[in-house]
């Protein structure tokens, strides 16, 4: 049996995602576009598996999703971010042409968007869905936070967090001209801004993050 949980990371970013960092807050023809990347590499994902699984073979996938309507009920953390990477731009620490290549380049798919090629097109016969459910996640952090946490605690590990999954992909837009200590400073000034709103408002920053899991049989 084959585990995957990254699939909702996009190959390659199509376009630029103009005035935010998180692809839930697109839209027109943006928006467009970032779905149709997904579905591409869902689809070459799905044709790859099918190739290497032997007929009765399973595939157990679990990838970030959104609910219906588009949101992965992340994008209050999402907004406190990149309200934060603005106001490093207003201090002239981040470059507007840097702020503006930031994307965190995923794309939570909705349950239909997982299950739409499985129902039609080249993998659909590869393939037979045996289960499949969308989850959201409660947010441990906070709810040990309202049973009397500590506010500061809470905003460490919330940035701890952000810091950890998404940080790398949105300063690998800085400009290659950037010293390691002014990489490191602006680390360290983004982290500031981002734990002083977390705290300030924890609420603000409350995350349960939708999942899909799919378990599928090679035909």
């Amino acid at each position: 049996m084959r585990k995957k949980s990254a699939v909702h990371w996009l190959s390659r970013l199509p376009c630029p995602l103009p005035g935010h960092i998180f692809s839930s807050r697109a839209t027109g023809d943006v928006r467009e576009a970032l779905r149709t990347q997904s579905r591409r590499d869902w689809e070459t994902f799905l044709e790859l598996r099918a190739r290497e699984l032997r007929a009765g073979g399973q595939l157990v996938v679990l990838g970030g999703a959104s609910a219906d309507d588009g949101s992965s009920a992340a994008e209050g953390l999402m907004d406190a971010a990149d309200g934060v990477l603005g106001d490093l731009v207003r201090q002239k620490e981040l470059m507007p042409d840097e702020y503006a290549r930031m994307t965190v380049p995923t794309w939570n798919r909705t349950e239909e968007e997982f299950l739409a090629p499985l129902r039609t097109g080249p993998v659909s016969d590869a393939f037979r869905v045996e289960e499949h459910t969308l989850v959201a996640l409660p947010d441990d952090l906070l709810e040990r936070f309202a049973r009397g946490g500590d506010a500061q605690e809470f905003a460490d590990e919330v940035t701890v967090f952000f810091q950890a999954a998404f940080l790398p992909s949105l300063f690998s837009s800085l400009a290659p001209g950037r010293s390691d200590a002014e990489v490191d400073a602006l680390t360290a000034a983004f982290a500031t801004g981002l734990r002083d709103r977390a705290a300030a408002e924890p609420e603000a920053v409350e995350t349960h993050w939708h999942f899909v899991a799919l378990r599928l049989t090679r035909r």
